[in-house]
């Protein structure tokens, strides 16, 4: 963000992140502009569900059936260096429920290989790009290591827990502290998974969320 933020003429912030750190990289208060949401409900409002999107990937939901998507750690990200063995324990504990189906985003290629390796047969990693977004609007529980797509599983109204192995992003903790996200600590707080009980966010409201902010700009 240093640079992004000192070569920037306008730095645009949701207002969770204001503070002392942003303002030590470069988002100084001239050219900063804080607003009252997060960054993924800006194009959240463009989101039109795939409903027939588990099948494109082979998946066949069958009665009593929960569906698991689980994102990989970036494990090549400059401000991940580490590894995240949480990430192993959950698809392990998820893998061996016989009523769950779990569907894994990998990043790249040796997480692939590593998640084969685990020889869970209910753990399916698609070979191509999918819409991830109505991925996880048809599920019924998200696990995220990572950042992006964990705030956009809280904000579609779907189960989500962060493994992120990472310092807490400020978004995150609001998430967490408004009820829309939780905090992963242990594998056995996934045993057993539970059907979604509820519906996902309206897409309604999502887009007249987006506009509202967008309009702010």
């Amino acid at each position: 963000n240093h640079a992004g933020f000192r070569l920037a003429h306008a730095v645009l912030l949701p207002a969770v992140a204001a503070g002392q750190t942003v303002r030590r990289q470069g988002a100084t208060a001239r050219k900063t502009h804080f607003y009252d949401g997060l960054k993924e409900e800006l194009y959240l409002g463009d989101f039109v569900p795939d409903t027939d999107v588990l099948g494109r990937i082979g998946v066949e939901r069958r009665a009593g059936e929960a569906v698991v998507v689980a994102r990989t750690p970036p494990s090549r990200a400059l401000y991940h260096r580490f590894g995240n063995p949480l990430f192993e324990g959950a698809l392990r504990a998820v893998g061996r429920q016989p009523h769950v189906v779990c569907v894994v985003l990998a990043r790249h290629a040796e997480q692939r290989r590593a998640i084969d390796a685990l020889r869970l047969d209910n753990v399916l990693v698609p070979e191509a790009a999918i819409d991830a977004r109505s991925l996880m609007w048809c599920a019924d529980l998200v696990l995220g290591a990572g950042g992006t797509m964990t705030r956009e599983a809280a904000l579609l109204g779907v189960p989500t827990f962060t493994l992120f192995a990472g310092r807490e992003p400020a978004v995150d903790r609001w998430l967490i502290e408004h009820g829309r996200l939780r905090r992963l600590e242990s594998p056995l707080q996934l045993d057993p998974v539970p059907r979604r009980s509820t519906p996902p966010a309206d897409v309604a409201r999502l887009r007249d969320r987006s506009a509202r902010l967008v309009s702010m700009f």
